[in-house]
């Protein structure tokens, strides 16, 4: 993964190996792409149920409200997480 395993994540270009590349298909977009490609699923966490819509819209396979309740729990019955990426 560049700018991970690789420097350069962030530059114009980047000299990786072959095996660290894969082929997009024509009918992914590049942001679908980067995270379905590598098998993980998305998971929204908002304040309110109104935001849901918008969240998978945006790709997230599920959505956590948290003013309906424990959002930690509701995380952890979905299985937890490898990555948080907050923004």
């Amino acid at each position: 993964m560049p700018s991970w395993h690789y420097p350069g994540g962030y530059v114009e270009s980047v000299i990786a190996p072959v095996t660290a590349l894969a082929r997009i298909p024509d009918e992914l977009s590049f942001a679908e792409a980067a995270a379905r490609a590598m098998g993980f699923e998305r998971i929204a966490i908002a304040r309110g149920a109104d935001k849901e819509a918008n969240a998978r819209e945006l790709g997230a396979h599920h959505y956590i409200d948290s003013t309906a309740g424990d959002d930690a729990a509701a995380l952890q019955a979905l299985g937890g997480a490898e990555v948080v990426l907050t923004t």
